[in-house]
């Protein structure tokens, strides 16, 4: 199975008041198309780091990290940028739904800023496909948490990225519905043939997916 994304002996480092603060030393891992991994660990031990660093938001201090045959390492932030936009679905504990536009026009942002052609039936079909086919003119602020979450995953899923990062995205959500959306997520991004990289806290929801790995101290086990 190919290869969606590696890290090869990645390490990162923020400069603090006392000298270099080293948040990740020499993690390696890859995930292949159709995947999915939950990386757990206690808080401050690199989770939000690694996804970070996956979706090309900050610079590698060392190593290489390979999405969908692209070197990170290799690329400016302009052009991580772009391979965000066109290679990554996220999915947010925040939601970071757009509040004046409805469920369908938040759906809709995801093509626009992956700079696909505007497809209000595309949209309408991935809300479908999450169960809110009643929903579409509903503003967030008119949607419950798990409502809002289901919107989110149609955007991530809108335009077939490859690799799905999904950070605490049951996190605002009671342990019932947590489950729900976790599961629709799961079942969606497989449908798509996708990777997904899960971080949590929650035991139950690393134990559905494919693979578990866990970070302490910066250090992959």
């Amino acid at each position: 199975m190919e290869n969606i994304l590696e890290f090869v002996n990645v390490h990162y480092r923020i400069d603090g008041p006392d000298g270099a603060l080293h948040l990740l030393n020499g993690v390696s891992f890859s995930l292949s198309r159709g995947e999915s991994l939950a990386i757990t660990g206690p808080s401050g031990s690199g989770k939000t780091s690694m996804l970070r660093l996956a979706a090309g938001l900050v610079p590698i201090s060392e190593g290489h990290i390979h999405l969908d045959g692209a070197d990170l390492a290799n690329i400016d932030a302009e052009g991580r940028a772009v391979l965000r936009r066109t290679k990554l679905g996220q999915v947010f504990q925040q939601f970071r739904l757009v509040e004046n536009l409805d469920a369908i026009e938040n759906v809709v942002l995801g093509q626009e800023l992956a700079g696909l052609e505007v497809d209000f039936d595309a949209a309408a079909d991935a809300l479908a496909q999450v169960g809110l086919e009643h929903r579409m003119q509903h503003r967030p602020a008119m949607l419950s948490g798990g409502e809002r979450q289901r919107v989110g995953i149609a955007r991530a899923l809108i335009h077939n990225p490859p690799l799905v990062l999904a950070d605490e995205p049951t996190g605002n959500l009671d342990r019932d519905r947590a489950g729900q959306v976790f599961e629709l997520l799961l079942a969606s991004v497989e449908a798509r043939g996708a990777g997904l990289i899960l971080v949590t806290h929650d035991p139950e929801l690393a134990a559905r997916c494919g693979r578990k790995l866990v970070i302490r101290g910066g250090v992959l086990h």
